[in-house]
Parts: C-alpha cells; structure tokens; sequence
C-alpha cells in the first residue's frame, strides 16, 4: 500500500487486525497492532481491539504475544486508563498470572489508578485459592 504512495489510516489497521484474527492468524494481527500503536494511533477508543486481541492470544496460550503487545503500548507512552489496565489484569489472572496481576493492580493504585470492582473480585478469589492473605490485605488496604 505505502509502495503505492497511500498510507494507511486507522481504519485500514482496525479492518487488517480484525481481519487476521478472524482467520486465526495472531501473528499477524499482532504485527499490524503494534503497528498501529507505532504510528501513534492507538487511543481509548480502540479498547475493543485491544480486549479482542487479548482474548484471541490467551484463547490460543500465546501469553508471551500478549505481553509483547501489551508492552509495546507501554513502552510508546500511550495513555492508558482503567480500562485498559483492567484488561491487561484481568488477562493475567485468566491465564493464572495471579501474583503479576495484582502486582499490576497494586503499581496501578499506588498512583491513583483505581481498578473497577470486578477486577477487584477476581484477584480475591484467585488469592483465596493462593492463600496469600499478604497480597490480599495490601489490596484491600489501598481501596
């Protein structure tokens, strides 16, 4: 396309990315993904995408892909709200990340970024199932 001299817009990139994980191809939906977030095009708006390539990575066992998508976010500087972190978290845990999630929602509230109360459900019960009441208390202490 960028051969042709025609540049691709979000949509282009949204459109490719659905489309890839529709076919199951997670590699490349990956790729075009953090492409998007290198042109400095990814913005809350795009959550969705986000959450769906989340799933379509952990549905597959790729947690390495998610955390190599999810740290190419981090590392561009793109704003991220609750929600994205929620996501993020919330991906951790299925995949039994229990202790790095709440790692996550701990780093998170320590600078005011509160989790949404399902979030905050789910890393309870993991760390029900854990037994570790010291992580479970440094939660509840900061909400």
């Amino acid at each position: 396309m960028e051969a042709s001299g025609l540049s691709p817009v979000l949509d282009t990139f949204i459109v490719m990315i659905h489309g890839f994980l529709g076919q199951g191809c997670l590699i490349e939906a990956c790729e075009h993904f953090k492409e998007m977030v290198g042109r400095g095009l990814f913005t809350a708006a795009h959550y969705g995408t986000l959450k769906e390539v989340m799933n379509a990575l952990l549905r597959a066992a790729k947690l390495e892909m998610a955390k190599d998508v999810w740290n190419c976010i981090t590392s561009k500087g793109c704003e991220l709200n609750v929600s994205a972190w929620t996501i993020w978290i919330h991906a951790l845990f299925t995949k039994g990340h229990v202790k790095e999630a709440c790692s996550h929602c701990l780093d998170k509230m320590d600078v005011d970024v509160m989790q949404q109360l399902d979030t905050f459900a789910r890393l309870m019960r993991g760390l029900r199932k854990l037994f570790n009441r010291q992580i479970a208390a440094k939660i509840t202490v900061h909400r």
